[in-house]
């Protein structure tokens, strides 16, 4: 019967890739088609901003920086003078009203040198930068979780990579980002570079590139704490530095006030009940108080709070699988323990957005390692398709289109709990899930290794075969990670470990 059934599994299996293969062409025309569309909706974006540069992120942040370079606080004293604005060529209107500069000291420092040319020339210019830099990080993450080795399904391959980049097209950050100038695929760059040094051993590289990373977008912070449960100290104390550097060279150069404006700026701002922002800041603050709109309860005590508390259980969390990778490590082998390393580092990503203040809809973009990350441990489970579900569903969420609301007009409960918060749910359901990933595929490898542990007391070596046999054994546990709930899956679908399981 177990022969049998084998076979019927192996015909079956023959028949979806059959399939698979005869519906491929169609399935890449739809995909092209829309992906075509939506190119030509990023067309139109970027020439009605460049049409208007003043109304942009990009603008605001490079006027911000010739503040800075003149020796006044962008934090405290935000752009409403027109003398700035008057120094970038052809523009001459106000920003009066415009809400205060929430980037790091080392963001104005990078966007300085394009202070100094036409508004359109150098938005141009930076979003083609932004969209190399997103495409870089692409090939990056297609790298490390598969490579161009094989071809043999629809996911893996170049038409992998194709799939990846069409679905990057249509994720809302991602022309969020684009269109009003921001940076974060720049900082996504230095991020994917720091994990993939990170997981290959290079610690000093990595350490560097996360460190810079931090110092674009101080919410990553998280990841220090990851590697300190890691004990990846020299990646830590690499990042460690170069954070500090890349901080405090805008202190230096001008004045450390840059550095105090910027933290007292962070704790002094009163709209992050706006729309685009899904951190629980956002969520919260406009619930209990301590935003510019009317609050359903006046209980601005209860927000710090609530923070305080899911910090404390998001960092043990970190803590563990901190752990148990280190414990994998040491008891399977460096390679066995990289893929709970990718699913912890995935982790720190969208709790860096729901603990910070600055989960802003364009840092979104961060969040494609973790999605792949959490797609690429779905492709080891590939009876369980809940996991697959929550991820796409984050990602939904996600990727829907919705209006800029102002923090004054976030007074309803609609607005309250409705679109505006789903950027909130996609953090939290993205964070569970990959949380609950790593949890069960790191308990079975540590079962795995008792049992192997407890194997190797019980039988004696009896022959020279033993070893081979050992490496065998170890080398089936791959197969029986792919249902970790303890089911015995030594019959079912071989798993596809290291290939991202695009839907």
């Amino acid at each position: 019967m177990i022969v049998l059934t084998g076979r019927q599994d192996s015909r079956k299996r023959a028949r979806m890739a059959e399939v698979a293969t005869a519906r491929r062409p169609f399935l890449y025309l739809i995909v092209g088609m829309f992906t075509v569309i939506a190119a030509w909706g990023y067309v139109a974006s970027l020439q009605s901003s460049l049409q208007a540069p003043w109304t942009t992120d990009f603008m605001r942040l490079t006027l911000a920086s010739t503040q800075m370079l003149a020796g006044q606080d962008p934090y405290s004293a935000p752009l409403a003078e027109a003398e700035y604005l008057q120094q970038i060529t052809s523009i001459s209107r106000t920003t009066a009203g415009r809400h205060e500069t929430l980037e790091s000291p080392t963001v104005l420092l990078l966007l300085a040198p394009f202070a100094h040319l036409e508004a359109a020339t150098a938005f141009l210019i930076w979003v083609a930068i932004s969209v190399l830099a997103g495409i870089a990080s692409l090939l990056l993450i297609e790298e490390r979780l598969g490579g161009f080795h094989t071809d043999t399904n629809l996911q893996a391959g170049p038409h992998r990579f194709a799939l990846l980049l069409s679905a990057t097209i249509f994720f809302y950050p991602t022309w969020v980002s684009l269109v009003i100038g921001q940076t974060g695929f720049v900082t996504l760059l230095f991020l994917t570079l720091g994990w993939g040094w990170a997981r290959d051993g290079r610690d000093e590289r990595a350490g560097f590139a996360l460190g810079l990373a931090v110092s674009l977008m101080p919410a990553l912070i998280v990841l220090a704490f990851y590697l300190l449960s890691l004990g990846r100290l020299r990646i830590l104390a690499t990042a460690i530095l170069a954070t500090l550097v890349g901080l405090f060279i805008p202190a230096v150069i001008i004045d450390i006030a840059v550095l105090q404006g910027y933290f007292t700026a962070l704790g002094a701002v009163n709209w992050f009940g706006a729309g685009w922002n899904g951190s629980l800041v956002g969520f919260l603050a406009p619930l209990f108080g301590n935003s510019a709109n009317a609050p359903l309860i006046e209980a601005a005590w209860l927000t710090p709070l609530l923070i305080l508390a899911a910090t404390i259980f998001a960092l043990r969390a970190l803590w563990k699988f901190g752990r148990m990778v280190t414990s994998i490590e040491q008891k399977l082998g460096t390679e066995r323990a990289k893929p709970i390393f990718d699913q912890g580092f995935a982790l720190c990503l969208p709790l860096a957005l729901l603990l910070s203040p600055l989960g802003w809809l364009h840092n979104f973009v961060l969040l494609l390692p973790a999605f792949c990350i959490g797609l690429e441990a779905c492709a080891r489970r590939p009876r369980d398709w809940r996991w697959r579900e929550r991820i796409l569903l984050a990602w939904i969420l996600c990727a829907m289109p919705y209006p800029v609301l102002r923090a004054e007009n976030n007074d309803s409960l609609i607005q309250w709990f409705g679109y505006p918060a789903f950027d909130t749910y996609a953090l939290i359901i993205l964070a569970v899930t990959i949380a609950g990933l790593c949890q069960r595929e790191a308990s079975a490898l540590l079962r795995r290794s008792r049992h192997l542990s407890k194997s190797k007391e019980l039988e004696p070596p009896s022959s020279q075969d033993t070893g081979a046999a050992d490496q065998s054994d170890e080398q089936s546990s791959d197969d029986e990670i792919i249902e970790s709930d303890g089911r015995d899956t030594r019959g079912a679908t071989p798993p596809t470990s290291g290939k991202l399981a695009l839907p």
